[in-house]
């Protein structure tokens, strides 16, 4: 089998802010680490899910075009 060469990546960041909505308190280091903890969770879901979706993108095209040189070669 052909191992495959990386994937060309490009890294993107995004910002989390907690608001009290208008509950005047600042938030418990609970709070703050279960919406730490969750956001992490969500990215690497979010990371995994797209590695996935371009491995079976990649994949359908190999197929299709398998298919195309099987029905050429009949």
């Amino acid at each position: 089998m052909i191992e495959a060469a990386s994937y060309k990546k490009q890294k993107i960041q995004f910002v989390v802010c907690l608001n009290t909505c208008g509950q005047d308190r600042t938030f418990s280091e609970d709070e703050k680490k279960f919406a730490l903890r969750t956001v992490q969770f969500y990215r690497d879901r979010w990371e995994k899910l797209e590695e996935e979706n371009l491995y079976s993108d990649i994949n359908g095209k190999l197929t299709a075009s398998e298919e195309d040189r099987i029905y050429k070669e009949h």
